[in-house]
């Protein structure tokens, strides 16, 4: 009899570790399912914004290259106070998509083709000025 008892504390411990496993994967889900959520909540804002700005046919500003360092660090602030405000986090890359769709940065080179930066130069500058360097 003490035998079965022992045994079906055993499988009760189990058990009990087991739920606890599942519930703590339940969670990780559940945040997983919330950020896929909100990615394509933002996703769905950045493709309408990059419709509008195509329907509108509007040349991109050009930011000189002696100002881009100021911009990205105006950038940031607001990129900051919005997700204080709106208690929503933003993925960087997309703000840099409307960044760059919407804005033309001077590059120092006087190359033909080369005259302004790619998308990858402003996601690094965006990072460098958040001090997410070396982040991927």
């Amino acid at each position: 009899m003490s035998e079965e008892i022992r045994l079906v504390k055993e499988r009760l411990q189990r058990k009990k570790k087991q739920l606890r496993k599942q519930q703590k994967r339940a969670e990780e889900i559940k945040i997983t399912v919330e950020n896929t959520e909100s990615e394509i909540e933002q996703l769905k804002y950045v493709l309408d914004k990059l419709y509008q700005m195509q329907k509108t046919h509007r040349q991109p500003k050009v930011i000189s290259n002696n100002r881009i360092f100021d911009f990205f660090k105006l950038i940031n602030q607001m990129y900051e106070m919005l997700q204080h405000r709106l208690r929503v986090r933003f993925k960087y890359k997309l703000v840099c998509h409307v960044l760059f769709a919407r804005y033309r940065f001077q590059s120092r080179s006087k190359t033909p083709g080369r005259e302004f930066l790619s998308f990858a130069t402003v996601v690094a500058y965006f990072k460098r000025e958040r001090g997410m360097v070396g982040v991927y």
